[in-house]
């Protein structure tokens, strides 16, 4: 069984990426 903690962190991580990429699609 998956540890929730490392889930979280993983879905932090992602959501952070997809943030990045779209600030950087809406100022380019």
């Amino acid at each position: 069984m998956l540890n929730l903690r490392d889930i979280d962190l993983n879905l932090l991580v992602v959501f952070q990426q997809l943030y990045k990429e779209r600030r950087v699609a809406l100022v380019a």
